[in-house]
């Protein structure tokens, strides 16, 4: 680009070679005062972009270090509920051996056999306390989940929870059968009315696909075509989390 200009303006000095020194340098000023201007235009549009992929950079780097971080926090987790599991099932072997041992001395005095017994007892009763641990540790659940408290009335959903220790309980499952039933209705056109000739959505034919989906979805569990299996889900007030799409993924397989 530098180059054209050059040559332009060696063929216009020779074009203007009649012409007076004063026209020949006021020619040849304007002419580079039109070059400087563009390599100022040009040197400001690289600097815009080269700012600009440099806060792309910035900002992807952010997002990779709080992914790193967030994948470090839950391979930690991990590790720790397993290494307590390792150490429960190592306790409870232990105690099982013992008491394989114990079970075994037959030439015990009566005494010694009463004592025998409370001390099984006694073991018995940390091995059910310690297989009720092991099952509480079983009972996490890894990945996110719909849950539904009964006491408040309330629906969220979050992650893992201990639900034989709240008041929490998991409705994942429920939720998934309920939004099969409903598909099935769709795809059985039952929420079709013939009187109004459409699916009673307002601009139904202006909506997205998805659009549409959740439309009759939501239709279907609030009026009289809700199968028994959405009866935990008739409340409206709960539709913005039953038909997010993070909700909606629980039921993907």
């Amino acid at each position: 680009m530098y180059k054209l200009f050059i040559l332009t303006l060696l063929l216009n000095s020779l074009q203007t070679f009649g012409q007076s020194k004063k026209e020949q340098i006021q020619i040849i000023t304007y002419q580079l005062d039109s070059i400087n201007s563009m390599l100022v235009y040009e040197r400001n549009a690289h600097k815009l972009k080269i700012n600009e992929l440099n806060s792309k950079i910035s900002s992807i780097d952010v997002e990779l270090v709080n992914k790193n971080l967030e994948l470090d926090n839950l391979k930690e987790n991990l590790v720790n509920s397993e290494n307590k599991l390792a150490e429960l099932t190592q306790e409870v072997g232990d105690i099982n051996e013992q008491n394989q041992k114990l079970s075994n001395s037959n030439n015990l005095s009566l005494d010694s056999i009463g004592l025998l017994n409370k001390t099984i007892l006694k073991s018995q009763i940390k091995i059910d306390s310690l297989t009720k641990e092991i099952n509480r540790l079983a009972s996490m659940k890894s990945s996110k989940a719909l849950f539904y408290n009964p006491s408040s009335g309330d629906m969220k959903y979050g992650k893992s929870l201990d639900i034989k220790n709240t008041n929490w309980e998991d409705y994942s499952e429920l939720y998934c059968s309920c939004i099969s039933a409903v598909t099935k209705l769709m795809n059985e056109n039952k929420d079709y009315d013939k009187a109004m000739g459409s699916y009673g959505i307002e601009g139904y034919n202006k909506m997205s696909v998805s659009e549409k989906w959740m439309g009759r979805a939501k239709g279907i569990m609030l009026y009289n075509l809700s199968p028994t299996e959405c009866s935990s889900f008739g409340d409206p007030d709960f539709y913005p989390l039953l038909f997010s799409e993070a909700v909606l993924n629980l039921c993907k397989n």
